[in-house]
């Protein structure tokens, strides 16, 4: 458990970091029975973490969150990632990368209602699948989902549900440019002359049975 750098911080609520004793960046938890966890060390830059947001003229205190990241991710500066809604989920997968100055927003933070009252904009989850590249300066709104092996272009606002795997998305809105790519985390003048992708080695802290014991929160 990382208390120290978590403000606001409640006995019900949990990060769960194996092998980080402290977390360089900054983690915000308003709320109960929230949960950050990381399956493998987080790599480059740490991210923003916030459930909720205290001050203001409203307190968002969210309960049953949780704010998953898998073995193998890396960060640039300035990524936030932020949840204020009951029983909200991001998920990173394993082995993907953020450049700098990227949001993902599982809240529009106010509400938007039709007009006999009904609520109109609930957010529920980001999911980022395995081996994802999100470009500089991207925002990844509430209820968006980007497949595995998928590249998200600088500057995107990605706010829809992409499930097919391997693409490249860009634009306000978001869209699919092309289908049928993959990427790889070395620079071009390296891939050009290695022709080899790199193998991530990196291993996930938690197992299985372990990741099944914390999602089942969510049901």
């Amino acid at each position: 458990m990382i208390r120290e750098l978590v403000h606001n911080f409640d006995k019900t609520n949990h990060v769960i970091m194996p092998g980080v004793e402290k977390y360089p960046g900054i983690i915000e938890i308003t709320g109960k029975n929230n949960s950050i966890i990381c399956a493998g060390q987080i790599l480059g830059t740490s991210p923003h973490i916030r459930i909720g947001q205290s001050g203001g003229a409203y307190t968002r205190a969210p309960e049953n969150c949780v704010i998953f990241i898998g073995e193998g991710v890396s960060f640039g500066r300035n990524v936030s990632l932020f949840v204020a809604e009951h029983s909200t989920l991001i998920y990173i997968g394993k082995h993907s990368m953020f450049s700098w100055n990227i949001e993902m927003w599982a809240t529009d933070s106010h509400s938007v209602i039709d007009l006999e009252g009904n609520l109109l904009n609930r957010g529920k989850y980001i999911s980022i699948d395995k081996h994802c590249w999100i470009g500089r300066s991207a925002l990844v709104n509430k209820n968006s989902i980007v497949s595995k092996n998928s590249i998200v272009g600088n500057g995107a606002i990605v706010a829809k549900r992409f499930f097919e795997g391997n693409v490249a998305i860009g634009g306000n809105p978001a869209k699919i440019l092309k289908s049928g790519i993959n990427w790889d985390e070395q620079p071009v003048n390296v891939y050009e002359e290695n022709r080899q992708p790199i193998v991530r080695r990196h291993k996930s802290f938690l197992n299985k049975e372990e990741l099944i014991y914390l999602f089942e929160k969510l049901d």
